[in-house]
């Protein structure tokens, strides 16, 4: 991804999805943040520092997104390259 906020995935009708793991590299200085968030909600689950450029910032655990909303994520410098994975599950609502 590039740039500041970034649609990631939207839940579809009938389905819930669980996320699991994000993993994140980003092109940054540490003057940058990273923010997982709802697009729908405006819910922040996952706000990381970067420390470095190209170091890999993780996230492990169980976020629920019900039907419709969306995972998103922002990176408070705009511009900058990012490469994310996210992995989890959907289930049937």
């Amino acid at each position: 991804m590039t740039g500041v906020h970034n649609l990631l995935y939207t839940v579809p009708p009938g389905m819930v999805a669980i996320v699991r793991d994000v993993d994140l590299v980003p092109g940054v200085t540490s003057a940058a943040f990273i923010f997982l968030y709802s697009g729908v909600t405006g819910a922040t689950w996952c706000s990381r520092a970067l420390p470095t450029v190209n170091v890999q910032v993780e996230w492990r655990g169980r976020q629920v997104f019900p039907a419709g909303t969306d995972l998103r994520a922002s990176i408070n410098v705009g511009g900058v390259a990012c490469d994310v994975s996210v992995s989890g599950y959907l289930l049937t609502a």
